[in-house]
């Protein structure tokens, strides 16, 4: 028995009109970007990225720095709006935070000891993504890291094709 898979690359021009915004509101930053994609010829039907997109970020940030110690956080709303209607599939790499809230904490310890928690929640899909992370500087150049990857969702969705994928990671890093 023999399977034939025909796979047909498809190069699809856009035109992208973008912006970004950065400042400051006393001690928090705020930021900013977003983009209109616009698909142009025939190459975009096939591709299925024939509708025009808006997708922005929007987001907040926060240091503290107290001795040689320093907390952070940042936090950031992305979204995607399709003046269409048309809803792309919870898998297209191009279209991964259709609605979507990230953001990180760090507490990092006298450049020794960092201690930092990142996490996705996606509301159009109710999926997720967490990531405890602890590292430790032994030396210069010498870090100890333990980190886990937690994913969670429906099986139609990115994160939810890989939630049984759970991970943990210890690793010894050499910088020179």
């Amino acid at each position: 028995d023999t399977i034939l898979v025909s796979v047909q690359q498809v190069y699809a021009p856009r035109d992208i009109f973008g912006c970004d915004l950065a400042s400051t509101l006393g001690k928090i930053g705020l930021r900013g970007e977003a983009a209109y994609f616009i698909p142009r010829g025939e190459e975009s039907k096939v591709a299925n990225s024939k509708n025009e997109y808006l997708h922005y970020a929007l987001g907040l940030d926060f240091r503290k720095s107290i001795n040689n110690s320093s907390f952070y956080i940042i936090a950031q709303w992305m979204q995607e709006y399709v003046p269409s209607g048309f809803n792309y599939p919870s898998t297209s790499l191009n279209h991964l935070f259709q609605k979507s809230v990230l953001s990180r904490v760090e507490l990092e310890v006298r450049n020794i000891f960092t201690l930092s928690f990142q996490t996705l929640y996606d509301f159009k899909n109710n999926d997720y993504w967490l990531q405890p992370k602890l590292s430790y500087k032994i030396s210069d150049g010498l870090d100890f890291i333990i980190l886990a990857d937690i994913l969670n969702g429906n099986n139609k969705s990115l994160l939810g094709l890989f939630r049984n994928n759970d991970r943990l990671q210890i690793k010894i890093k050499y910088s020179f």
